[in-house]
């Protein structure tokens, strides 16, 4: 998330799966909706914490609604010095938000995002630490978006601009006559592109699902010799994807109680480099009260190569790649219980093709994948100042071993407000052991590497400022990892013990 901050969230939505279509191009989307003031007057934060490893973090944001008009900023910075050695690493973020209300029911919105991030790498333990080894990203975003929210029609259309740069500094990536010298590889990207979406209330309770994507991908990547300037690789490209969609549903009301709810529809992409491809799926859902839903849906996802991806692939002279599909079924329950407690249960098949996965030697078609499993979720609000949450998934796969695909995975948690001064948030997470292709060139590169289980701890002390003074806003104190473990997300890259924080943030 380092070119997507979170600091200046409203809502982070994830959609884990291509059903429903709604976002082109991918198997699954993290939606993040950026801060908005709807009600008039004006509100802001400051948050500044300290932690270990010299690592410093710091955000402010503000935003005013006054009639028609609204706007919001901020901005954040964090730095650290990482646990081991050539490990530093800076982010900073900057957000604008302008819009004005059109109607009581549509609503236009301007917004600018900008990241610029450094990281050093410090290569795998129990090898030497690299001289140059580094990561630099900046981007700029720009986005400008309609809402409409009427009883028969609602959603939105957007246009967005974003360039951005990569320079990742390495050693020995030049290889020349006189041997390997240190290198750049440097990327520069423009995109370009529209997206809608609208549900549309046709007639009664039937209503039509359409959208309409057009992205326009243009980059180009050379490689640098930082001991004699030259160029020896360098190359670009353009990429044009158009992806119409529509889809169709209808509500039968079976009576007071129940209501059985089948929706179809597809997406259909035409790209100007790979195959034209649909993209289909259907659901069929009962629903009792809004309390208990059945459900079961189907569909498929395609993924294309980006100008980026194409380019850091190891055979881009012979342009290997191809787009990625995935075919996604599952079946399940949720329920609820008023706002006291709810669960999901969902059962699900994937089989992908042609996966496309990240190699220390660069992108690379890795084969295909099928996998069954079963995913159990809840959270359960006993009292006002209890709250729960757990989940546990198990996953099948019928091809082994494949990247990033742990057997066993749970999590749980809870947060309790002790007293009015004082709320402790408590949550674990566990991940079975899994492979994963190495993030540093080596000659097994391109091989699988197996990570070993990790169990990880978190918890949260927070004293509201408000209890003991004017101000709203709160003390804290967070502890990552009581474990200690040495969880490792990439062959060789272990998380790096116990971190702890402590800070402060004000709201006004």
């Amino acid at each position: 998330m380092d070119s997507m901050p979170i600091d200046f969230a409203e809502s982070v939505s994830v959609q884990k799966s291509p059903h429903p279509a709604r976002y082109a191009d991918a198997f699954g989307a993290v939606d993040v909706e950026t801060r908005r003031r709807r009600e008039e007057g004006h509100e802001g934060e400051a948050d500044l914490a300290y932690g270990r490893h010299d690592t410093f973090l710091s955000a402010g944001s503000a935003g005013a609604k006054e009639g028609a008009f609204d706007a919001y900023g901020g901005a954040s910075y964090k730095r650290s010095d990482g646990v081991r050695d050539h490990n530093k690493s800076t982010l900073d973020s900057a957000f604008a938000r302008l819009g004005a209300d059109l109607s009581g029911h549509e609503h236009v919105g301007f917004t600018y995002q900008r990241t610029d991030s450094k990281v050093e790498d410090p290569g795998e333990e129990r090898r030497p630490t690299p001289r140059t080894d580094r990561f630099d990203l900046d981007t700029d975003l720009y986005v400008l978006r309609f809402d409409t929210d009427r009883d028969g029609l609602k959603g939105h259309s957007l246009l967005y601009f974003e360039r951005g740069n990569v320079d990742w500094w390495q050693d020995d990536l030049c290889k020349t006559p006189l041997g390997p010298m240190d290198g750049n590889a440097h990327t520069e990207w423009f995109n370009v592109g529209f997206r809608n979406f609208y549900d549309w209330n046709v007639w009664r309770e039937l209503w039509f699902t359409g959208g309409f994507d057009v992205a326009n991908e243009d980059g180009e990547t050379q490689t640098r010799n930082l001991q004699n300037g030259k160029t020896p690789f360098a190359t670009d490209g353009r990429l044009n994807t158009v992806s119409p969609y529509f889809g169709a549903r209808y509500d039968f009301r079976l009576s007071d109680d129940w209501t059985l709810t089948p929706s179809a529809g597809a997406r259909r992409y035409f790209h100007s480099e790979y195959d034209d491809a649909w993209s289909p799926n259907a659901a069929l859902t009962l629903d009792w009260r809004e309390e208990i839903a059945l459900f079961v849906n189907g569909s498929r996802g395609v993924h294309y190569p980006g100008v980026y991806t194409r380019a850091m692939s190891p055979n881009y002279a012979r342009d290997t790649l191809d787009a990625e599909t995935l075919d996604y079924f599952s079946t399940g329950a949720r329920a609820a219980v008023g706002e006291t407690a709810d669960a999901l249960v969902t059962i699900y098949h994937t089989d992908a093709k042609n996966r496309i996965d990240k190699t220390a030697d660069g992108y690379v078609n890795a084969g295909g994948m099928r996998a069954t499993g079963v995913e159990l979720s809840g959270h359960w609000r006993p009292t006002e100042e209890l709250a729960f949450f757990a989940g546990l998934a198990y996953t099948h796969p019928e091809t082994s071993p494949v990247s990033r695909l742990p057997m066993w995975t749970a999590t749980a948690g809870g947060t309790w407000k002790i007293c009015h001064w004082l709320t402790w948030t408590l949550d674990g997470q566990f991940i079975d052991e899994m492979h994963a292709y190495s993030a540093r060139a080596s000659s097994d590169a391109a091989e699988l590497r197996e990570l070993d289980t990790g169990f990880l701890v978190n918890t949260r002390l927070a004293m509201p400022l408000e209890s003991f003074t004017p101000c709203e806003g709160e003390l804290y104190v967070s502890l990552d990892n009581l474990t200690n473990a040495d969880y490792e997300y990439y062959p060789g890259y272990p998380i790096g013990g116990i971190m702890w924080y402590l800070g402060c943030k004000l709201k006004f």
